[in-house]
């Protein structure tokens, strides 16, 4: 637990929208456009995921990356 990362709402909706996307080319803008933010905040977290584990280089989800996000879920 000393290793989480604490998101906001809207960083778990990042989350939780890319885990319903194809993970291709461009999904960073796809994933901001659907939440309505600009491509920045998301591309900023989602190096922070990569940083912490969470996901890949390639925004795929890792063992930790979706127990975190199933944690996530359960608060919401």
């Amino acid at each position: 637990m000393k290793d989480l990362l604490h998101p906001s709402l809207l960083q778990i909706n990042y989350l939780m929208t890319l885990e319903k996307i194809e993970k291709k080319r461009g999904c960073v803008g796809t994933v901001a456009d659907i939440c309505g933010v600009s491509h920045g905040p998301v591309s900023r977290f989602f190096k922070e995921c990569v940083n912490y584990g969470y996901l890949t280089e390639q925004y795929t989800f890792t063992e930790a990356g979706i127990r975190a996000l199933r944690m996530y879920e359960r608060i919401l």
